[in-house]
C-alpha cells in the first residue's frame, strides 16, 4: 500500500514515516500542499496524511484541489493531521473532503487506528 505524507517539518517526516512504513506502507513525502496536489495528480495513492499548517499552501486548500483531481486520484482518502483540536478546526478539515482526523503528537497505535477506521467506514 502507498501513503503520501504531507509535513513541513523534516523531523515529523521522519517519524511518521517510519511508522507508516511499519504498518506496511510505501511512503512518499510533499513539503507542502502544492507538492501534495502534485503527486496526487500522478499517482494513485491508498491514503494521503495531510498536515493543515503548512507554507506555500495549507492543507485545507490543498485537499479541496485534491478533490477537484479526476477520478480516481480526487478520491484518495485523506486524513488532517494538526496540533489544533477544536469544532472550527474539524469543521474546515470536513468542508476541505477530508476522511478523518489525527490530531499531533500522534502515535503509531493511534496512526494505526486512524487508517483502520477509513477502512472500516468503506472510505478506502
Amino acid at each position: 500500500m502507498k501513503a503520501l505524507l504531507v509535513e513541513d517539518n523534516a523531523l515529523i517526516r521522519r517519524v511518521a514515516g517510519a511508522m507508516l512504513e511499519k504498518l506496511g506502507y510505501d511512503a512518499e513525502y510533499a513539503e507542502d500542499g502544492a507538492q501534495a496536489v502534485e503527486k496526487c495528480a500522478g499517482t494513485l495513492y491508498d491514503v494521503v496524511l495531510m498536515d493543515m499548517h503548512m507554507p506555500v499552501m495549507d492543507g485545507d486548500e490543498a485537499g479541496k484541489r485534491i478533490r477537484g483531481l479526476p477520478s480516481p486520484h480526487g478520491e484518495v482518502p485523506i486524513i488532517a493531521v494538526t496540533a489544533t483540536d477544536n469544532e472550527d478546526e474539524r469543521a474546515k478539515t470536513a468542508e476541505s473532503g477530508m476522511n478523518a482526523f489525527l490530531m499531533k503528537p500522534f502515535t503509531q497505535e493511534t496512526l494505526a487506528e486512524a487508517l483502520a477506521a477509513l477502512t472500516r467506514d468503506g472510505d478506502a
